[in-house]
């Protein structure tokens, strides 16, 4: 594993990307503590019992996640990204047949002292994918070849979290369209795609004869 010769500075840093994660990783932590909040209990918001405690300890753990991370050479994430992308693809295809089932979706593997969820890394292994594909030499968007190998490996996650019962989630990976649309994919599958996830939306919000 490379390691960066030069020191990260500070001035290297996304500081506005920080801030946003920063509020964001408040904002949830907040609204956990706030809804499963108990007038008589009256539990403390690093309580470890509560659910907002254990988003704490995730919030901390992410921090020491981010550090190797910056330190790391960006080589090592580009070398082995379809080798993370086909394993969590594995662990995403097993988890429809072994995966714990908490509100309706096969999403959670229990430890037994906690819970996780392969699904968060199935999002960062697809990006990973995408980005070295896109990055490929003599890989243009425009090119029919290259718009069929993104989107089998936006679909093949996108089918595998349905699969599990987590239709929220999976909507997750339709926000890719944005990506290929910077990239100079052709407005109108931007169109077409907006107009499958309205379609998408609409049929679970209204009901069958409409």
């Amino acid at each position: 594993m490379s390691v960066r010769s030069d020191q990260i500075r500070a001035s290297d840093l996304d500081w506005l990307t920080i801030l946003i994660y920063f509020v964001l990783s408040m904002i949830g932590w907040f609204s956990i503590y706030a809804s499963v909040y108990d007038v008589e209990t009256q539990k403390d918001i690093f309580d470890l019992s509560t659910n907002s405690g254990k988003q704490f300890l995730w919030i901390i753990f992410s921090v020491f996640i981010i550090i190797p991370v910056l330190i790391i050479d960006y080589k090592v994430f580009d070398s082995f990204a379809y080798i993370f992308y086909f394993i969590m693809m594995v662990v995403m295809f097993i988890l429809i047949f072994m995966g714990t089932e908490i509100r309706g979706a096969k999403t959670w593997i229990n430890l037994g002292f906690f819970r996780i969820q392969p699904l968060e890394f199935a999002k960062l292994s697809t990006v990973m994918a995408v980005s070295k594909y896109l990055s490929t030499y003599n890989v243009k968007i425009v090119q029919r070849k290259s718009q069929i190998i993104l989107a089998l490996l936006i679909i093949i996650p996108f089918v595998l979290t349905l699969l599990q019962g987590d239709t929220g989630s999976a909507l997750v990976f339709c926000s890719f369209i944005f990506v290929f649309y910077r990239e100079g994919i052709s407005q109108t599958i931007l169109i077409i795609a907006f107009t499958l996830i309205a379609l998408f939306v609409l049929s679970l919000l209204l009901p069958v004869y409409y």
